[in-house]
């Protein structure tokens, strides 16, 4: 028997060929995946889908995903073997990190305020020295609220006289014992209040130094 001739294409094998080429979803042309780019153009359109390696390249050329910048506050390089971290700012072993208003500074630090005038306490000061006075001031304890909760501040007095230096909770708040304000006179003498937040009220724990 003779070789039969080839079969003619089908139209199954058209529609092969055609999907390699353009995917089609629905009948609405406008969905239709018209081409593979192999990069990534602000030009392209909804028709276009751009392969794994244009979307690779595309991330690698956007240089601020290649560099991390950071402070001295951070240590690292943000890649999976030298991960972003909190730098060591010197603190030891046991130490705390704490914002002294412009820096992270270890909790060993006592940090300090000298004051000859009434003025609010800033809640990062450990301790508040009252220099020598030429009249009473009055010093306002920060808000004792979930924040500041266990902020400890010693008020003393550094200076000779005998002016009145009265320590007052903020706002509505009080000490332990019901009080809404402390007093010291002479040299050598002073206060140290703790701020206890309950959940709802901040109360100022204390004790004559």
């Amino acid at each position: 028997m003779a070789a039969s001739l080839p079969a003619q294409i089908t139209s199954d094998v058209k529609d092969i060929q055609v999907a390699r080429q353009k995917l089609q979803i629905g009948t609405d042309a406008s969905k239709y995946l018209s081409s593979i780019l192999q990069t990534i153009s602000g030009a392209a359109t909804h028709n276009e889908s751009p392969t794994a390696k244009a979307v690779y390249d595309y991330v690698q050329s956007l240089s601020y995903l290649a560099t991390v910048t950071t402070t001295a506050r951070l240590s690292g390089a943000g890649t999976s073997g030298s991960p972003l971290d909190i730098a060591q700012q010197g603190a030891t072993t046991g130490q705390v990190l704490r914002w002294s208003g412009s820096a992270w500074v270890p909790n060993g630090t006592n940090l300090y305020d000298i004051v000859t005038t009434s003025q609010a306490v800033a809640a990062q000061y450990n301790q508040v020295w009252v220099n020598t006075l030429s009249a009473s001031i009055t010093l306002n304890l920060p808000a004792c609220n979930a924040t500041n909760d266990g902020v400890k501040i010693e008020v003393a007095k550094a200076g000779s006289d005998t002016y009145e230096v009265v320590i007052e909770p903020a706002g509505s708040e009080q000490f332990s014992d019901g009080n809404t304000s402390k007093s010291i006179f002479s040299q050598g003498t002073g206060i140290s209040c703790t701020c206890r937040w309950t959940g709802s009220v901040g109360i100022w724990l204390y004790t004559n130094m």
